[in-house]
C-alpha cells in the first residue's frame, strides 16, 4: 500500500516530497490501521487520498509554475530534474491543446522514420552488419576465373587441389550455395526449399560451431556415404518450433532419407548475408538429394559450383596464397588443358567480400541508392515539419513575447519550443517502428519463386538504436532553428505589431524548406517515373511468342529416390495426358520455360568457325533448356532453318541440337548454321545443330536477344521440367485438370510453379516493379507533403499580410492583381526547387540503368511531364488560398483589423 502511495506522490514536485512525503505516508498508515479491515472505508480512505494527492500537486505544480515565469526569484534554484520534468509537461500539455496539429506532425513522422527503418534494416542485414566469423582478416576467398576472365566459382576437382596446400592454408572449406530440394513436411505436403551442400571443413574455416549437435565429418563429404543435414537456426525456429530434441529426426528431401545432426549459429543463416536457407547439406547428400546431375560435379572439371573459402596458416599473407595459387593453375592448364588452360587463380582478403565480387558490385550500389532514399525522405518529412512549427511559432508570437516580457529568458522559451519537437519526433519514432515492423513482413506475404527467406531483417536493437537516433536528430532539426528563428524578434515588435513584418523575417527560411520539398518530391517521382516508362515497355515488349493461352507447370518426378530412367518415364506419361486434354493444342517438356532468370547451362567447344574464349581456351557458356519435340510448336516460336526435334532424337541417336537465331549470329555470324558443329567441354563427341529457332527472351521481358541452346530432352537425362501447354480456351482453366494427372500419377509429385504465361511474365518483373512502387510511392508521398507545406505557408502568409492586402485593394488594385502577387511570389521558390529537383534526378537516375527496359536514365519526356505535373499541382495549391484571401474586400479587412 505505502509503495502504491510513494508512487502517487512521484507526481509532486520534488521538493515537496522532500519536506512532506514521509509525513504523508506516516499519516496514511495511521488512518490504514484504525479502519481494522473495513473494505467499504478502506476504499474510501483510498479515495480521498486520491483526490488530496491530486489537488496537492496540482497547486505544488502551479506553483512551481508560476515560480519559473518570473513570480519567483528564487524558482531558478529548483533542482535540474523538476524542471526537466516541468518543461516535459508543460510542452505535452501544448501538443495536447493542438490535437489536429500534433496529430498531423505524428502521422508525417511515423511515415518518414517508418520508411527509413525498414529501409535501414534491409541495408543493415545485406550490405552493413558484420559477417559473424571468426578472425575475419585471416580468411580468404579463391575464386576460379570465368571464360571471360572475371572470379567466378570453382570446380569441386580444383577445391580439393586447393586444399592440398597445407602449409600455405590451416584449412580449406567449400559450400554450393545455390541449391533447392523438396522437403515432405509433416502434413504430407511437399514443399520447395532452399539448402545450401557443405564440405566437412567449412564451417570449421569461418570458425563458426553449431548450437546444438554437430557440424558434418570428413566420412560426409564422400559419395555413398549416408545424407546428414544441419538446420539453419532460422528454420530450426519456423519449421520445427525450436524442438531442442531435433537431432537424430530423419526427414525427407528430394525422396531422400536424410538425417539431422545439428542446428546452426544463431547469427549466420547461410552464404548470403540477410537471407537464410533451410539446411545444409553434407556432400555425400548431393547424390540423393540433387540428383545424377550434381552428383557428378565432384569428378568434373568444367562444372564450376562452389565457393571456396581458406584461412591463411600463421605468418602467411594474401601475397603468398596467390602466388601459391598462380602456380597451381599454371599446374591445372598444363595437366587439363581442355577446361582450364589460360584459367587463372584469384585471391581476395576475406573481409573485404561479402558475397562474391560480382554480387558485391550489386550490392552496395542498391544499398548506397537506398540509403539516399531513407536521406531524402527524412529531409522531406524535416522541412515539411519545420514550416509547421514556424507557421505554428509564428502564430505564438504575441505569447512568446509576452513570457519573456514577464521573466523568462531566451533559452528557457527555445529549450520549452525544442522539447515540443523533440517530443513529437520521439512519438514519430515509435509509431514508426511499429510501421517498419509491418513494411518488412510484406516480402515473406508475396507470392515469390522458393528463394531464401529474408530472415534477418527485422527490427532489431541495431535498427531501434537507429530509429531513436534518426527521431532525435530530426527533433532537433525541425524544431531547433525554428524556435530560434521566432524567438530572435525583439519583445517591442512582437507586442505593438499585428505580425507582418515578422512573418516576412520568416519567409526566407519557409522559402528554402518549401524549394527543398519540391526538389526532393520530384527527385523521386523522377524515379519512379522511368522506371513505370520501363515497366510499361517491357509488358509491351514481344517475347518472341504469343503468351497468352500458355500454361506452366514445373514438377520433379525423381523424388522419393527415383532413377532417372523412371523420372523420365513419368514425365513423358504425363505430357501425353496433358495433351490429350479437352482443346489443349500442343505440350511439351522444358527444363527451362521462357522469361526465367535461373535455369541449366552448358560450356561448349565450338567449331573452327567460332572465336576463342577471353580466358584463353576455345569454350563459350551458353544458356540452355532441355525440350520435346513439340516444344516449338507449342510456345509459337518460328523455326527459321533447319528442323524440330523428332522423336528418333533419343539417348543412343545421333546428338543434335537447336541454337537462337542470336547464337548463330554472334558465334557464327550467319542465320543459317546448319551442319555446324559443337562438343561439350571436356567430352569429345561432337554435336550438330538441326535447326535454327527464333529469338525469344530468356531472363527478363524487354531483354536483348541472347545465345541459347535447346536440346533433346530424351538425350539429356533430367526428371525436373516444366509443361508447357498451348489451349484454346483460358491458360487458368487448364492448370487444375493439369494438376489432377499429376496426382493420378502420384499424388506426392511435388508441384513448384502452375501458373498462366502472363502471370510467370509479371513475377519475373517483381525487382523493378518492387523499385517502380517504391519511389512512385514515395513520390506521391513527398508531393503530397510539399503540397501541404505550399498551401500552409501560402495560408498562413496571406492571413498574416490582410491589412497589406487590404491597403492595396482600397488604392486601386483588383482581386487577380492581388492574387497574382502572391502567386508569382510562390512560384518562384517553386521554380527554384523544380530546377534543383530535375538536377537531383539526373544525379541519382543513372543508379537504376540495370532496371531499365527501352528508356534512358536520363528520359526528357518523363523529366517534362514529371515538372510540369509538380509545377501545376503546386500552382493550384497556391492559387486556392491566395483567391479565397483575395476575395474579401478591402472594407471588410482593414474593419478587421
Amino acid at each position: 500500500m505505502t509503495r502504491l502511495l510513494a508512487l502517487l506522490l512521484s507526481c509532486c514536485p520534488r521538493a515537496f516530497r522532500e519536506a512532506y512525503g514521509v509525513e504523508i505516508l506516516d499519516l496514511f498508515v495511521a488512518r490504514r490501521s484504525r479502519l481494522r479491515g473495513s473494505r467499504r472505508a478502506v476504499f474510501g480512505l483510498w479515495c480521498r487520498t486520491l483526490v488530496d494527492v491530486g489537488r496537492t500537486a496540482a497547486a505544488e505544480w502551479t506553483d512551481v509554475l508560476r515560480s519559473t515565469r518570473g513570480h519567483d526569484p528564487h524558482a531558478r534554484r529548483l533542482p535540474m530534474s523538476d524542471r526537466l520534468t516541468l518543461d516535459v509537461r508543460d510542452a505535452l500539455r501544448r501538443l495536447v491543446r493542438s490535437p489536429g496539429f500534433s496529430a498531423a506532425a505524428l502521422l508525417i513522422l511515423a511515415i518518414g522514420i517508418g520508411g527509413s527503418a525498414a529501409i535501414f534494416s534491409a541495408v543493415d542485414a545485406f550490405a552493413l552488419r558484420a559477417l559473424p566469423y571468426d578472425r575475419p582478416h585471416e580468411l580468404v576467398r579463391i575464386y576460379q576465373d570465368s571464360d571471360d576472365g572475371e572470379p567466378s566459382s570453382n570446380a569441386y576437382p580444383a577445391f580439393l587441389d586447393i586444399a592440398d596446400h597445407d602449409a600455405l592454408f590451416s584449412s580449406v572449406g567449400a559450400v554450393l550455395p545455390e541449391g533447392t530440394g523438396t522437403l515432405l513436411t509433416a502434413s504430407g505436403d511437399a514443399e520447395v526449399v532452399p539448402v545450401e551442400f557443405a564440405a566437412s571443413t567449412y564451417f570449421p574455416t569461418l570458425g563458426l560451431r553449431t548450437s546444438i549437435g554437430r557440424w558434418f565429418v570428413a566420412g560426409e563429404d564422400k559419395p555413398g556415404a549416408p545424407p546428414v543435414a544441419v538446420v539453419t537456426r532460422h528454420a530450426w525456429r519456423r519449421r520445427f518450433a525450436s524442438d531442442p530434441a531435433i537431432v537424430g529426426r530423419t526427414i525427407r528431401i528430394s525422396g531422400a532419407a536424410v538425417t539431422i545432426v545439428g542446428v546452426g549459429p544463431a547469427e549466420y543463416n547461410g552464404f548470403v548475408p540477410g537471407l537464410a536457407s533451410e539446411f545444409w547439406l553434407s556432400i555425400s547428400s548431393l547424390g540423393p538429394v540433387g540428383g545424377t546431375f550434381r552428383e557428378r560435379t565432384l569428378t568434373r572439371r568444367e562444372d564450376h559450383w562452389f565457393q571456396v573459402v581458406g584461412r591463411l596458416a600463421p605468418d602467411r599473407t594474401v601475397q603468398d596464397a596467390q602466388s601459391a595459387m598462380n602456380r597451381l593453375a599454371d599446374r591445372l592448364g598444363r595437366e587439363f588443358p581442355e577446361t582450364d588452360r589460360g584459367r587463372r587463380i584469384t585471391v581476395l582478403r576475406g573481409d573485404r567480400v561479402r558475397v562474391h565480387p560480382e554480387v558485391d558490385a550489386t550490392i552496395y550500389p542498391a544499398a548506397g541508392l537506398n540509403l539516399l532514399l531513407a536521406a531524402l525522405l527524412l529531409a522531406l518529412v524535416c522541412s515539411n515539419l519545420a514550416n509547421l512549427m514556424l507557421a505554428r511559432g509564428s502564430a505564438r508570437t504575441r505569447e512568446l513575447a509576452v513570457r519573456l516580457a514577464i521573466g523568462a529568458t531566451r533559452a528557457q522559451v527555445i529549450r520549452s519550443l525544442t522539447l515540443e519537437s523533440l517530443l513529437l519526433a520521439l512519438g514519430g519514432g515509435a509509431l514508426g517502428l511499429l510501421l517498419a515492423r509491418w513494411a518488412l513482413t510484406l516480402p515473406a506475404r508475396m507470392n515469390l519463386p522458393p528463394l531464401p527467406a529474408p530472415a534477418t531483417i527485422g527490427v532489431d536493437g541495431r535498427v531501434i538504436v537507429f530509429a531513436l537516433i534518426v527521431s532525435l536528430i530530426a527533433g532537433l532539426a525541425f524544431g531547433l532553428l525554428p524556435a530560434i528563428r521566432i524567438t530572435r524578434t525583439g519583445l517591442r515588435s512582437s507586442l505593438q505589431q499585428n505580425g507582418s513584418l515578422h512573418s516576412l523575417r520568416l519567409g526566407a527560411l519557409r522559402g528554402l524548406l518549401i524549394a527543398v520539398q519540391v526538389a526532393i518530391s520530384v527527385a523521386l517521382l523522377a524515379g519512379g517515373g522511368i522506371l513505370l516508362r520501363s515497366m510499361a515497355n517491357a509488358v509491351r515488349a514481344d517475347p518472341g511468342f504469343p503468351p497468352e493461352r500458355l500454361a506452366l507447370v514445373t514438377l520433379d518426378a525423381g523424388q522419393r529416390g527415383r532413377p532417372p530412367a523412371e523420372g523420365l518415364r513419368i514425365l513423358e506419361d504425363l505430357l501425353a495426358r496433358v495433351s490429350a486434354l479437352p482443346g489443349v493444342r500442343a505440350a511439351a517438356l522444358t527444363t527451362r520455360p521462357p522469361v526465367t532468370a535461373f535455369g541449366p547451362s552448358n560450356t561448349l567447344v565450338l567449331d573452327e568457325h567460332a572465336a576463342a574464349g577471353a580466358a584463353g581456351s576455345r569454350t563459350v557458356e551458353i544458356r540452355s533448356a532441355a525440350v520435346t519435340p513439340d516444344y516449338f510448336t507449342a510456345l509459337g516460336v518460328p523455326l527459321l532453318h533447319g528442323r524440330a526435334f523428332t522423336a528418333a532424337d533419343r539417348d543412343g541417336g545421333a546428338p543434335v541440337a537447336i541454337v537462337s537465331a542470336a547464337m548463330a549470329r554472334r558465334f557464327w555470324g550467319s542465320s543459317d548454321v546448319v551442319g555446324r558443329r559443337y562438343r561439350h567441354e571436356g567430352g569429345s563427341t561432337w554435336v550438330t545443330i538441326a535447326g535454327v529457332a527464333g529469338d525469344v527472351t530468356i531472363e527478363t521481358p524487354g531483354e536483348a536477344p541472347r545465345a541459347f541452346l535447346y536440346r533433346p530432352f530424351a538425350q539429356a537425362g533430367f526428371t525436373r521440367a516444366t509443361i508447357v501447354a498451348r489451349t484454346e480456351r483460358d491458360a487458368d482453366l487448364l492448370l487444375p485438370l493439369v494438376r489432377q494427372e499429376i496426382r493420378a500419377i502420384d499424388s506426392q509429385l511435388p508441384i513448384t510453379l502452375a501458373a498462366a504465361m502472363p502471370e510467370h511474365i509479371a513475377r519475373s518483373m517483381a525487382v523493378p516493379r518492387a523499385a517502380a512502387t517504391v519511389l512512385s510511392a514515395s513520390g506521391g508521398l513527398a508531393i503530397l507533403l510539399a503540397c501541404l507545406g505550399v498551401y500552409s505557408v501560402v495560408a498562413f502568409s496571406v492571413a498574416r499580410r490582410r491589412r497589406e492586402m487590404g491597403v492595396r485593394m482600397a488604392l486601386g488594385a483588383t482581386h487577380s492583381q492581388v492574387t497574382g502577387l502572391v502567386v508569382r511570389e510562390m512560384m518562384t521558390l517553386v521554380g527554384v526547387g523544380l530546377a534543383a529537383g530535375l538536377l537531383l534526378a539526373a544525379l541519382i537516375a543513372p543508379a537504376l540503368g540495370s532496371l531499365l527496359v527501352g528508356v534512358q536514365p536520363l528520359d526528357p519526356l518523363t523529366f517534362t511531364a514529371v515538372a510540369s505535373l509538380v509545377g501545376s499541382v503546386a500552382l493550384v495549391t497556391t492559387w486556392i488560398p491566395a483567391r479565397r484571401a483575395a476575395s474579401a474586400g478591402p472594407a471588410a479587412v482593414l474593419r478587421a483589423e
